[in-house]
């Protein structure tokens, strides 16, 4: 089945395309996952996302699971922006060639570094995207806690919706403690909800992956910690001045003018 959607989405880990089961039953969206979600224990989750999308009617893009948790983590403390580049340069020629309308991300949250990496890639294929004439909506999911942005859209699952999702959490093995957890949360997983985009801000206080972080190396557990200042942020900026010009560049080549 040729898969002609319109729709992106784009999240920092395998997993959280199932907070959208039925969001994706009805898009059938592109999907693009940074991480293989192997973190510490060096087990790749990408296989248990592929027979998800397959059973929703969705596909992966052609960023999936391109490098594990720990090489994208090497890349922040190093400040290697090459990964990144290379990821965000796919999604925006990605949404190029298939007009793209919507796409949808992780909401930034401070929880995990790839969790913001895959809202700002998203958010700079939008921007780029713009440059080429390209008009996209650009809405968030929130991995973890709450969002607080205004609701865009409400999918409400019928009870054959919501047993395929229940069919589709069981058979995520890699994430049982997970959802275990939301459920014991009080997680209602009957909705689906996507939220708009928070004007940009930067909090005050340190990120949740810069807390843990230090309390991890304090006990030995962790040799080095992504910081949001040190680290994190002026690594995106590189990435967002190295897309920028490769594409302004390549939309001047094409004729196309900027802000169409």
């Amino acid at each position: 089945m040729v898969n002609d959607s319109r729709t992106m989405l784009v999240v920092g880990h395998p997993g959280h395309e199932l907070h959208l089961h039925r969001w994706m039953e009805i898009e059938r969206p592109l999907v693009f996952v940074l991480t293989d979600g192997s973190g510490g224990a060096g087990r790749s989750r990408l296989n248990h996302s592929r027979q998800c999308l397959a059973r929703v009617g969705a596909a992966g893009g052609a960023v999936f699971g391109s490098l594990s948790d720990k090489e994208w983590y090497a890349a922040i403390l190093a400040g290697d922006p090459a990964p990144f580049v290379a990821a965000g340069d796919v999604l925006w020629r990605t949404g190029a060639e298939r007009r793209v309308e919507t796409i949808v991300s992780d909401a930034p949250d401070g929880y995990n570094p790839m969790h913001d990496a895959a809202f700002d890639l998203a958010a700079l294929a939008v921007e780029g995207l713009a440059l080429a004439g390209r008009r996209v909506n650009h809405l968030v999911v929130p991995a973890t806690g709450e969002q607080q942005t205004p609701l865009v859209r409400e999918v409400v699952l019928n009870d054959e919706a919501l047993a395929r999702k229940e069919t589709s959490l069981a058979l995520y093995a890699p994430l049982e403690r997970e959802i275990e957890q939301l459920r014991g949360e009080g997680a209602n997983i009957a909705v689906e909800r996507l939220y708009a985009v928070a004007p940009a801000c930067r909090s005050d206080g340190a990120p949740h992956y810069e807390v843990v972080g230090k309390t991890r190396a304090a006990c030995g557990a962790y040799a080095s910690v992504i910081e949001a200042r040190a680290h994190y942020e002026p690594l995106m900026k590189a990435v967002r001045t190295r897309l920028m010009e490769k594409w302004s560049a390549e939309t001047a080549r094409a004729g196309i003018p900027e802000h169409a």
